[in-house]
């Protein structure tokens, strides 16, 4: 696997730098810590040429933050397809719960099924906050 960052992926990235085989193994190596893959995956938002890699990794992990951070990443999705919607589907009643880690603008806790049912919102041009986030 090749070593990385956060810092120097959010630098790649905000230079429009090419990432996608950079983290690609990451995506799915199981001997990374996984809050540090889920943090990577949370970075791939956007990324159409990782979705078909996202997609696997939604349909194969059980790790609530890496499932969490994967439909966020899928959210971002510029062509989202019936499969990526029946994917994402399948979580709307997953309660198992997840820190975002971002007390700033969280209201409650947040779950996966609450992440799933915004990125489909999301994915249909509705523009909200998930459910977790204060509004």
């Amino acid at each position: 696997m090749t070593s990385f960052s956060l810092a120097e992926l959010d630098e790649l990235l905000a230079a429009n730098e090419p990432v996608v085989e950079l983290v690609r193994p990451m995506l799915r190596d199981a001997t990374v810590r996984p809050d540090l893959r889920a943090e990577v995956i949370e970075r791939t938002h956007g990324i159409a040429e990782l979705e078909p890699d996202l997609l696997d990794i939604l349909n194969s992990d059980s790790e609530p933050e890496i499932v969490f951070w994967t439909i966020f990443a899928l959210a971002g999705s510029r062509n989202p397809t019936p499969v990526l919607i029946e994917a994402l589907e399948k979580f709307v009643d997953d309660e198992r719960v997840v820190d975002p880690k971002m007390a700033g603008i969280q209201a409650r806790e947040a779950t996966i099924g609450m992440e799933a049912r915004w990125a489909i919102r999301h994915l249909n041009g509705e523009d909200a906050d998930p459910e977790w986030m204060a509004s």
